[in-house]
């Protein structure tokens, strides 16, 4: 389900931050993304109990969406800037889970900004995509991951300035301080959002994402929590 959120800045009480895409896939369905695998046939998409479940069983898979605020005739942002927030849930085997921004056409090419859970080395980082397997990690923190846990991500890229938080818990335990931060520019166009999960290993990779909220400024959800912002709707 896709709708406005003017309500939910209007009760944070803080800047005139307007929402520029929503879905809680709470109506069972995920409509309006573009479902992408790195091997066809083998990945699976599902909407259960208002979580969007990607799964793939291949060594290296990777399995995303992708979104937009533009609508069906291109699924990309209207704007370069902009804050990513859901918040997922990753199973037994998954390696990283993460969310996307700037994310250039075509999607195989693999060129984004990436916040990625890592829950092998227990590490949150951001990583620039630079097409098929290359990449550069930019910036990362230690950070204990567990499996079966719900974890709130957001991903900020203002600029050349891209910058990512995760925290357990509610809305309102959002920390102050972004964990990760940094200054890069190879991506500056408005690209797509994203979010999806990979492993290196033959075990299935299995994540799950609720709420996604795409706003065209940061500010602080810190009064809100899940159960107070879905029961608004």
């Amino acid at each position: 389900m896709r709708t406005t959120v003017f309500l939910l800045v209007v009760l944070a009480g803080v800047c005139f931050a307007a929402t520029l895409f929503e879905d809680d896939f709470d109506d069972g369905s995920a409509d309006g993304w573009t479902e992408y695998t790195t091997h066809p046939g083998s990945a699976s998409y599902y909407v259960e109990e208002g979580w969007y479940h990607m799964e793939i069983t291949p060594a290296n898979g990777l399995v995303f969406a992708f979104s937009g605020d533009e609508g069906a005739s291109s699924w990309h942002m209207s704007v370069p800037d902009y804050t990513v927030l859901c918040r997922t849930r990753a199973f037994s085997n998954t390696q990283h889970v993460g969310i996307a921004a700037r994310w250039q056409e075509p999607y195989s090419n693999h060129n984004a900004y990436v916040l990625w859970l890592r829950y092998w080395p227990n590490l949150v980082s951001i990583y620039r995509h630079d097409g098929g397997a290359n990449y550069e990690i930019l910036a990362s923190a230690p950070f204990t991951l567990g499996y079966d846990l719900d974890y709130c991500i957001r991903l900020d890229v203002y600029g050349d300035l891209i910058q990512g938080k995760v925290w357990q818990g509610d809305l309102s335990d959002e920390p102050e301080e972004f964990l990760v931060s940094v200054n890069d520019a190879t991506y500056m166009e408005p690209g797509s959002i994203g979010m999806g999960c990979e492993g290196s290993g033959a075990e299935l990779k299995h994540a799950a994402i609720d709420w996604v909220i795409v706003t065209d400024s940061a500010y602080d959800l810190a009064l809100f929590t899940w159960g107070g912002v879905k029961g608004s709707f």
